[in-house]
């Protein structure tokens, strides 16, 4: 027998063990947020454009992956479900377009767009996962946001902080979780336009 046989026969298992132990993962499910934002009338605005920047995410929900919270501070993270982007550019995302549509500011942009505007809203995500506590389980949402003055000497014009909860649910699944997260996103969406409304009433600009 030649060489180049033998080689192939020695080639050969070795092939076929590789494909055996090539595990081929079913494709993620992604989820996003979504809910119909609640209108706001308000009576005053501030007189400059904004910008909204991304929203930092703290760790470890600093990624797409959804993320389960359990008791004892054990934190499990979902390969086969998904969220589109992290959190807090899905957040920030909505929250410009939810003030595109109102009257809060002359002009709303978000981080990418090429432009100069002296307000920026700027937030951090501190928790957003599922929380599950004995039989029952729910979406859980804080985050922090506040609107500077940009210039060569920035000043903070609002602060605040959202801690949300959602309904208990008895079941886990992940559909359950994207609901209950879209519900907070629009409830901290309204509750943040009416805070920003109140700061336009009580400062001038």
């Amino acid at each position: 027998m030649g060489r180049l046989p033998l080689l192939f026969l020695l080639l050969l298992p070795l092939s076929g063990c590789s494909s055996l132990l090539t595990t081929r993962l079913p494709a993620p499910v992604y989820y996003q947020l979504d809910y119909t934002p609640a209108p706001l009338a308000c009576p005053q605005s501030f007189s400059g454009g904004l910008r909204v920047s991304d929203f930092a995410t703290a760790i470890p929900f600093d990624r797409p992956e959804m993320v389960a919270i359990r008791p004892a501070g054990e934190v499990r993270f979902s390969i086969a479900f998904q969220w589109i982007d992290t959190p807090g550019r899905m957040l920030a995302g909505t929250i410009e377009r939810d003030l595109s549509a109102g009257t809060l500011f002359p002009a709303v942009f978000g981080a990418g767009a090429p432009v100069s505007v002296p307000l920026e809203l700027t937030g951090r995500v501190m928790r957003f996962g599922w929380l599950q506590q004995g039989g029952n389980s729910r979406g859980v949402l804080q985050v922090e946001v506040s609107l500077i003055a940009a210039g060569a000497s920035p000043r903070v014009l609002f602060h605040s902080g959202y801690d949300l909860q959602g309904p208990p649910q008895g079941q886990n699944r992940p559909a359950l979780f994207a609901e209950s997260m879209s519900g907070l996103a629009g409830r901290f969406s309204q509750q943040l336009r009416r805070d920003l409304c109140a700061a336009a009433g009580g400062r001038k600009h």
